[in-house]
């Protein structure tokens, strides 16, 4: 692996080429990409503080992207490095689709919802005219492997941060009261400022069974008795509870149930409030990425995925309808993204979906609150050690988060290069450390190992410019404000380098001899 100095020389002498001093009129190189909406908020902090703002030089983006307090002074490198990175979080699935053809074109505009800027007046205008890399918090599967065109190489998969995916509920009931979440004051949750907020947004508790209840359809009021029961025995409020969902293909969608999917294999409990019929709280919902031509057998989740079958839709992908046997109510946004989630959550009384943690409090003060989880250690647990309560849950930050991650090992070097194997290993369907967030995951930047050498002579320096600054403590200042985690030591070193630094199928021009790349057309 090269040092880190010499990266650094080499952008430095990048930053010298073309032009003595920024102007307004100065173009910088363009670095586009698109997908997740999970951390764009977080991304569009980093890339600011890295590289020039998307909307002109310093400091002079509009709050809330002004350049981050954590960002080193000044404005992070965008004096030195010539670039800028456009990103537009739009879905993982859109993001990977536009990848697999090399094609900015096919990247469609973002939610009406989204906050996020993805255009300037640096660059052309959107669509984006080329396109460098995909972010997803979803793997990368053979299938993706089989459809990239081999004259963009292999498909390099980094993780990039980690974070958690919450329950955000609205502030009223179902009938528009203040929903009254006093439960017991029991939360794991963060203690040191330096890493973000230290108090949790609600004492809105839920109990792994309840969680299980409430995804499969089996948990529909406020009011039902084991909702009161769990949150100390006052009624929460009264009316239905409306679940909302992602509508796109979604890689929050795919942390989220490879979590139900493993946590509530055993979990049973009552129809509903008014059926104490005995059935199973398992992910019911069925797996909507998978072919019609598998119509006639089982279209199950396997381990999670970005895209699934709610009983709000008319009939799955077979014309099959879908049944909702607990009669609870699900809704979805008509556009994509985290953020349109949360605005039906918002605007709905009752609701409660799912989002990652850049959207909610108390990492964003106008975002709904979060619901604190029951973990596996408590919920596998005696109910009697030393010293804990009885049942206590634990609150969505970057403390808990961190200790989701930290059982999570990447692969061996036997692996070597293939992102199957390194997106495999970064499933995390069941953290089990006691103080463990039970929802967590990591987000990735997929870039192409093959670059032309005519349209992107020095992408390689940007990336590993690009990684060097993820590792350091002014990302990692940026991160915890929204949230979110750097990956550990052993992934960085693992996933990262492992694969960039690659000498014949890492990351390459199409003019390098000696590599993978050598005479293949490259991505522009």
């Amino acid at each position: 692996m090269r040092s880190l100095k010499t990266w650094l020389m080499a952008s430095a002498a990048l930053a010298c080429f073309g032009a003595a001093e920024p102007t307004s009129a100065q173009v910088y190189f363009p670095i586009y990409g698109a997908g997740a909406t999970f951390p764009s908020v977080a991304y569009r902090s980093l890339f600011d503080c890295l590289y020039v703002p998307v909307d002109g030089n310093g400091n002079t983006n509009t709050p809330p992207f002004a350049i981050h307090p954590k960002c080193g002074a000044p404005s992070g490198n965008a004096v030195n490095y010539y670039a800028q990175i456009l990103y537009a979080p739009v879905g993982s699935g859109s993001g990977r689709a536009a990848f697999l053809a090399n094609n900015g074109g096919l990247v469609p505009s973002p939610s009406t919802t989204s906050i996020v800027p993805y255009v300037s007046s640096q660059q052309p205008t959107f669509p984006y005219p080329n396109y460098h890399f995909w972010a997803s918090d979803d793997v990368v599967t053979q299938a993706n492997v089989n459809a990239l065109p081999a004259q963009y190489g292999r498909i390099i998969q980094l993780p990039s941060l980690a974070g958690a995916v919450t329950f955000a509920f609205n502030n009223n009931d179902g009938n528009g009261n203040p929903i009254n979440d006093v439960g017991p004051d029991t939360v794991v949750h963060n203690t040191d400022p330096a890493l973000g907020p230290t108090t949790p947004s609600s004492r809105l508790n839920l109990s792994r069974n309840l969680m299980c209840a409430l995804v499969s359809g089996h948990l529909r009021k406020w009011d039902d008795s084991r909702l009161t029961a769990l949150n100390g025995g006052t009624q929460l409020g009264t009316g239905n509870i409306t679940f909302v969902h992602r509508f796109d293909s979604s890689g929050t969608s795919f942390i989220f149930t490879t979590a139900m999917r493993e946590q509530c294999l055993d979990e049973f409990g009552p129809n509903n409030e008014s059926d104490a019929t005995l059935v199973s709280y398992r992910f019911p919902w069925t797996d909507r990425t998978v072919a019609a031509s598998a119509c006639g057998t089982t279209l199950l989740v396997p381990k999670g995925s970005n895209l699934v079958n709610w009983p709000d839709y008319p009939a799955d992908q077979c014309g099959v309808a879908i049944p909702n046997p607990g009669g609870a109510t699900f809704t979805q946004p008509t556009s994509n993204g985290n953020a349109a989630v949360i605005a039906v959550i918002q605007s709905t009384n009752g609701a409660i979906g799912y989002s990652s943690t850049d959207f909610v409090q108390p990492f964003v003060a106008s975002g709904p609150r979060v619901a604190n989880l029951q973990n596996e250690w408590d919920a596998k647990r005696k109910p009697q050690v030393s010293g804990i309560p009885a049942r206590f849950f634990v609150a969505p930050d970057t403390y808990t988060t961190s200790q989701a991650m930290e059982s999570l090992a990447p692969p061996p070097a036997s692996a070597g290069v293939d992102a199957v194997a390194i997106s495999q290993f970064g499933i995390n369907q069941n953290p089990n450390g006691k103080d463990a967030y039970p929802i967590a995951g990591h987000t990735w930047l997929n870039f192409y190992s093959c670059y032309d050498a005519a349209t992107n002579p020095n992408i390689g320096v940007h990336v590993r410019t690009l990684l060097y600054f993820l590792s350091g403590t002014d990302a990692q200042g940026i991160l915890a404000a929204y949230g979110f985690v750097p990956p550990s030591g052993a992934w960085i070193q693992r996933a990262w380098w492992g694969q960039v630094d690659d000498p014949v199928y890492g990351l390459h021009l199409n003019n390098e001899s000696g590599t993978d790349c050598y005479g293949k057309a490259g991505a522009k």
